[in-house]
């Protein structure tokens, strides 16, 4: 999977210790156990899903976050820390099914979107998803 990227992302974020742009880990859940979010391409390279697999104490737990048509070359996801997240000033706010203006979360979650371009940050609350557009 690391070929699927831009060798110039691939480089940066090796820089920072991350050897694949498509995988992130670490405890979205707060349950101890680590947790992987990460870019599925399709076979033919037109399209990618995110998925989020959690660790539990009986195994996994895999949540399909959605899919989408185009190439994987430049998306990345990264770990993004606890704290506050905001909607990005760039554009108005709109409400919708899953996407907050503001999360405050106690436990880690991960950002998803274009290298040096747009992103959003999702948090697991409760049994739910939720995401906040935080770049563009």
């Amino acid at each position: 999977m690391a070929t699927d990227s831009d060798e110039e992302n691939r480089r940066f974020a090796a820089e920072r210790g991350n050897s694949c742009l498509a995988i992130a880990r670490a405890d979205f859940d707060g349950n101890g156990r680590s947790d992987i979010a990460l870019i599925l391409p399709t076979k033919d390279g037109a399209g990618y899903r995110l998925v989020v697999v959690l660790g539990g104490s009986g195994g996994f737990d895999v949540r399909d976050l959605g899919a989408w048509k185009g190439s994987v070359r430049t998306l990345y996801v990264d770990v993004a820390p606890a704290g506050t997240y905001r909607h990005t000033e760039a554009y108005p706010f709109r409400p919708e099914s899953g996407v907050a203006e503001m999360i405050v979360s106690p436990h880690q979650g991960f950002y998803f979107g274009k290298a040096e371009s747009a992103a959003d940050v999702y948090f697991l609350e409760g049994a739910r998803w939720r995401r906040v557009h935080v770049a563009d």
